[in-house]
C-alpha cells in the first residue's frame, strides 16, 4: 500500500489560560485526529501549530510524545526575536520537531517589509539547514527576494502560495510568484488549501488546473499533499480532500511522491523520519 503522509494538519487541546481555543470551543485532540487518519489509510501527519497558540508549541510536542511513530511538528517561531540561531537549534532538539513555520498576512503582513530585522533569522535558518514553512500569500514576492538572497534556504511554500485565510477576496492574486521558486532545489510546495479556494464543487476542476501548473514547474518530488484538516471541513470532507489527489491525473510515481515520499524525505532530512513498520 502506498505511503500516505498528511503534511498539513492542526490539532489543539482543552483550553486553559496559556492555551486559548484556536477556532472552536471544542478541543480537537490528537486521539481524534488519529481516528480520522486511520479511517482514511493515512500513516503519519505533520502538525502545524495553530496561529492562536502564538509561540506556544507544547500541545504539538505533547501529541508527539503520545504518538511518536505517527506525528511530527512544525512549530510557530518568532523570527524577529534575538538569537535566532540559538533558538532554532534548541527547537530542533525537541523530539518530533521537524521545522518551523512563519505566517505573514493580515496585520502581520507589514512585518515582511522589515528586511533588516528578518535577515538574522534567514541567515541562521540557511546556515543550519532547518526547514522553514512560509504562509505569506499577500507577501510572496518578498519571500521571492529572500530566496535570491539566501539560495540555500530549505523552504516550504504552504498552500501553494494561495490566499487560504478567512476574508481573502483574491486568493490567486500572487499565485504566479510561486513559480519564481522553481529554480531553487531546496524549495518544496504543499498541495494544501487549494480545494478551499476552488469555485467548483468536487472534484474541484479549477483547482486541478492550478496543481497541474505547479507540477509542471516543480516536479512531483518537490510537492506534498496536505489536508489542512480540520479547517478544510468548511469546504469538504477529509475523504474528499484526499481523493482530490486522484483527480489530478498524476501518474503512479508522481502520486507516490505527492502523497508521501516527498514529505518522508523532508522529515528524514530533519532527522525525524517516520517509522514505516
Amino acid at each position: 500500500m502506498p505511503l500516505i503522509i498528511d503534511s498539513h494538519i492542526h490539532t489543539w487541546g482543552t483550553s486553559f489560560p496559556n492555551r486559548p481555543f484556536p477556532w472552536t470551543p471544542d478541543p480537537f485532540d490528537s486521539e481524534h485526529l488519529l481516528e480520522v487518519l486511520d479511517a482514511n489509510g493515512v500513516a503519519h501527519c505533520v502538525d502545524i501549530t495553530p496561529i492562536m497558540y502564538q509561540w506556544d508549541n507544547e500541545y504539538g510536542l505533547d501529541a508527539v510524545a503520545k504518538h511518536p511513530s505517527r506525528i511530527r511538528v512544525f512549530g510557530r517561531f518568532d523570527p524577529f526575536a534575538n538569537d535566532a540561531e540559538g533558538r532554532l537549534s534548541r527547537w530542533m532538539l525537541n523530539s518530533g520537531a521537524a521545522g518551523v513555520r512563519l505566517t505573514f498576512y493580515g496585520n502581520d503582513l507589514q512585518k515582511l517589509d522589515n528586511a533588516e530585522d528578518l535577515e538574522p533569522f534567514w541567515s541562521a535558518a540557511e546556515k543550519l539547514g532547518i526547514r522553514v514553512a512560509v504562509f505569506a500569500p499577500d507577501g510572496l514576492w518578498s519571500i521571492v527576494r529572500t530566496i535570491h538572497r539566501h539560495p540555500q534556504l530549505h523552504l516550504v511554500i504552504d498552500h501553494m502560495g494561495l490566499g487560504v485565510y478567512p476574508g481573502c477576496t483574491q486568493p490567486l492574486l500572487n499565485f504566479k510568484a510561486l513559480f519564481e521558486f522553481a529554480p531553487f532545489p531546496h524549495v518544496l510546495v504543499k498541495i494544501s488549501g487549494v480545494v478551499e479556494v476552488s469555485r467548483d464543487p468536487y472534484p474541484f476542476r479549477d483547482a486541478q488546473d492550478l496543481v497541474a501548473e505547479t507540477l509542471a514547474a516543480f516536479g512531483a518530488d518537490r510537492l506534498m499533499w496536505g489536508s489542512n484538516f480540520p479547517v478544510v471541513l468548511e469546504k469538504c470532507s477529509y475523504e474528499s480532500a484526499l481523493a482530490f489527489v486522484d483527480e489530478c491525473n498524476f501518474d503512479s510515481l508522481e502520486r507516490d511522491y505527492v502523497l508521501g515520499l516527498t514529505c518522508e524525505r523532508m522529515l528524514a532530512e530533519s532527522g525525524n523520519q517516520m517509522d514505516r513498520s
